[in-house]
């Protein structure tokens, strides 16, 4: 079945790794650093701190650049609420380590979800002088909706893939998350920059299947528009690359380095920053997500709706072109869909139904 090898390739790239949550690692001393912050790198979901090193040039380029650096191991598989301890608990640590220093959190993909946590509910803001995402799902992934969704369960029970971490990064989560973060003060005070990919590939990659689920401008996992904040500083770049290749240092390090040169300017708090109690928003789900093989060459569907929806709008997507695809309503009405030019050869077709 296509749509379950295109999930599955997409979440076997993704399997948990062994960092130790809490473990701090710093990197080596450049002479005549003291001139600059601290650079704190905190990892996405399903990562670990060596995806910063090794294959990942970023280390060797911050530390020739002249800074100081430290790699955070967080929960690859837990949730804001658990990791934004664990990066508050680091900041501590680096500015214990290097006396009078600033600190600034470079972050990839979910690390900087858990870093403004930490910023606005674990008591972090006072301590950071700017937070840097990369490839960070402001606004959750249609990937862990799809993830969660009841009838994509099978995703789960292949690949195990379920876990807070996923579960936090919902559209619908990261949407009550971002109402009740954004309104703090905190989330305000730090000067944030954002940075974002929208490269879905290379083809038959990962990120090519990832960025077909998404069905719109991603780096094939998070969508190019949940990488911003309304009131972020700045923009440090948007290129052509996927969700890996946004966090490599030969790619973002000079975007790093340009920003850090300039002066972390915040917009003004409208109340004294304070550690506010790490409570997990109330949120729905708006979107359903199904999914699977026709048999015979026929499948039939049957899902509820909310009763009083003034518009249901469906988004149906298949390998080859069907004969026939109708949207039946409890009333009888038949609603038929829409055949809508897509992207890499997939078929997709639309219908809105405005049944009482």
């Amino acid at each position: 079945m296509r749509l379950r090898a295109l999930l599955s390739l997409l979440w076997l790239s993704a399997l948990l790794t062994a960092g130790t949550p809490g473990a701090l690692r710093f990197g080596a001393v450049p002479a005549g650093s003291g001139a600059h912050p601290v650079l704190l790198f905190v990892h996405g979901w399903n990562s670990d701190a060596s995806t910063w090193s090794g294959s990942n040039d970023m280390e060797a380029k911050a530390t020739g650049a002249g800074y100081r650096t430290a790699f955070l191991d967080v929960y690859p598989d837990r949730s804001m609420w658990d990791n934004g301890l664990l990066v508050a608990t680091a900041v501590d640590q680096v500015r214990a380590r290097f006396a009078g220093a600033g600190v600034v959190l470079v972050c990839h993909s979910k690390g900087g979800v858990d870093a403004q946590t930490a910023l606005v509910y674990d008591g972090a803001a006072a301590k950071v002088d700017r937070l840097i995402t990369l490839g960070t799902p402001h606004r959750g992934t249609p990937l862990a909706d799809l993830a969660w969704s009841t009838w994509a369960g099978w995703l789960a029970d292949l690949l195990g893939s379920r876990n807070d971490g996923n579960r936090v990064l919902q559209t619908g989560y990261m949407a009550a998350f971002r109402a009740q973060t954004d309104a703090r003060p905190e989330a305000r005070a730090v000067p944030t920059y954002t940075a974002g990919g929208t490269k879905a590939g290379p083809w038959f990659s990962s990120y090519w299947f990832g960025g077909i689920a998404i069905g719109r401008t991603s780096d094939g996992v998070v969508p190019l528009d949940s990488t911003d904040l309304p009131y972020q500083r700045a923009r440090l770049f948007t290129r052509s690359w996927n969700h890996g290749e946004v966090k490599q240092g030969s790619n973002a390090w000079p975007y790093l380095q340009a920003s850090l040169a300039q002066p972390a300017l915040a917009l003004a708090a409208t109340s004294p920053l304070q550690a506010v109690p790490a409570v997990e928003p109330a949120f729905a789900l708006d979107r359903l997500y199904r999914g699977g093989q026709t048999r015979s060459g026929m499948a039939e569907i049957t899902f509820p709706v909310e009763a009083g929806q003034p518009l249901l709008r469906l988004l149906l997507e298949t390998s080859k072109a069907p004969r026939r695809a109708l949207l039946i309503a409890p009333s009888g009405r038949i609603y038929p869909f829409h055949g809508t030019p897509a992207p890499r050869s997939w078929r997709q077709r639309e219908a809105v139904a405005d049944d009482g």
